[in-house]
Parts: structure tokens; C-alpha cells; sequence
């Protein structure tokens, strides 16, 4: 498995060095609003492990399991907290 991402954000293929402003730049360049998007990424974010235990599981009952599920289902929760940290809402600045 690549620790690559299919598609570039904000010009970064690799998770270890995109931060939220390029994510901000890569939602802002397809034309979405930055916010909305954030909450909507947060949200599947938080939702994914769940749903990568749940796809292994019925995989495992339809009688194929292999090792690399288990890693696929620990880079999904990897990128997900990772999205997660990235979409947080922006700390205000105390007294703004």
C-alpha cells in the first residue's frame, strides 16, 4: 500500500505534509465554499472507521478475509484522524 494519496490537495500527494491551508486551497479552487466543505469532509471523516470495520466484517462473513484488510482499515482510520485535524474548525483568537 502507498502512503501517496490518489489525487494531490492544494499540490501535496502525501498526508504527512498537506495541512489545512492546502486543503483550503484545493476547495477554494474547485469553486466550494471553504466552510460548508470543511464540516462535510469532518463528517465523513468521523463516519469512515465505522464503515471500513463494517465493509471488513461483511467481507470476512461472505468468507474472504485476508491481512491486508487489516491494513486498510488502519489507514482508513489514519486518514480519517487525520482529516479530522485538518478540517477542525479554526481557533479564534482571543478577543476577536
Amino acid at each position: 500500500m502507498s502512503s501517496k494519496m490518489a489525487m494531490k490537495i492544494g499540490g501535496g500527494y502525501r498526508p504527512k505534509y498537506v495541512r489545512a491551508r492546502h486543503l483550503d486551497r484545493m476547495l477554494g479552487e474547485a469553486g466550494l465554499g471553504v466552510a460548508a466543505a470543511r464540516r462535510r469532509l469532518r463528517g465523513l471523516a468521523s463516519a469512515a472507521p465505522d464503515a471500513s470495520h463494517v465493509a471488513r466484517a461483511d467481507l470476512a462473513e461472505g468468507g474472504w478475509d485476508a491481512p491486508v484488510l487489516g491494513r486498510v482499515v488502519a489507514t482508513v482510520e489514519q486518514r480519517a484522524q487525520w482529516l479530522q485535524e485538518i478540517t477542525a474548525p479554526k481557533a479564534r483568537a482571543v478577543g476577536s
